[in-house]
């Protein structure tokens, strides 16, 4: 058994029409590719929040779009390395995919 809102997202309908919360925010429906998507990002921003407190800089309208690589770390572990790549600048742009590249 494990935690469905972190460890399991089966993708096995077509991405459909977003249900909407008391007409806020739109969300994508469960069991789709969005949905899978959204959890994945949100776990990346996760373990990226624990960097940031380590002196990681994120621009605020890049946070929540980036995904870390599984070969780059595998439960938010080893991310120490990117405050040193991106001392002068933080990573900003339209979000995106960080490997062991960055």
């Amino acid at each position: 058994m494990v935690d469905r809102e972190v460890e399991f997202a089966p993708v096995k309908d077509a991405d459909g029409p977003t249900m909407t919360t008391y007409g806020y925010e739109a969300e994508p429906l469960p069991d789709t590719p969005a949905f899978a998507r959204r959890m994945v990002l949100a776990e990346a921003t996760n373990w990226l929040a624990g960097s940031e407190a380590n002196g990681l800089r994120i621009a605020p309208e890049t946070k929540g779009k980036i995904e870390v690589s599984f070969l780059l770390s595998y439960g938010g572990e080893n991310l120490s390395w990117l405050k040193q790549l991106y001392k002068r600048k933080p990573i900003s742009g339209p979000g995106g995919f960080l490997d062991h590249e960055g």
